[in-house]
């Protein structure tokens, strides 16, 4: 298997990612600049606390040009604003596109239990072990 895993079925992987927000695939950008063998387990779509669990008028906090993940830069025409909710819904599934991070959306993880050598991650569509 490469450096991504095969986001499709659960199996055996060095690191499992759990959020694809900017956290999980940020972290997934690195594993893969260290070809480190992983999947990002997302519960429902990429980016999807904010897609779901924000209000509609939230801005994010910081100014844009703040607004970066590992390998992406701000590039927009307003360094000095703060992204609207869809905005930053954008932002976070256009990198996960332009990453290609290896992320298994529509996977709920229901238990994290440590094994001889790692972990087992239960889910509602198999169990990964890292």
């Amino acid at each position: 298997m490469s450096a991504r895993a095969q986001a499709s079925r659960p199996g055996t992987v060095d690191v499992v990612v759990i959020g694809a927000g900017h956290s999980g695939l940020a972290m997934s950008h690195c594993l893969t600049a260290r070809g480190i063998e992983h999947v990002v387990l997302e519960r429902g779509q990429v980016a999807n606390s904010w897609r779901h669990e924000r209000w509609d008028s939230l801005r994010l906090l910081t100014p844009n040009w703040l607004t970066r993940l590992p390998g992406s830069p701000f590039t927009g025409d307003d360094p000095d604003g703060y992204m609207s909710m869809d905005e930053v819904v954008a932002f976070i599934t256009c990198y996960a596109k332009a990453t290609a991070a290896p992320v298994q959306t529509g996977t709920t993880v229901t238990s994290v239990e440590p094994h001889a050598k790692g972990y087992t991650v239960t889910t509602d569509r198999g169990a990964w072990r890292s």
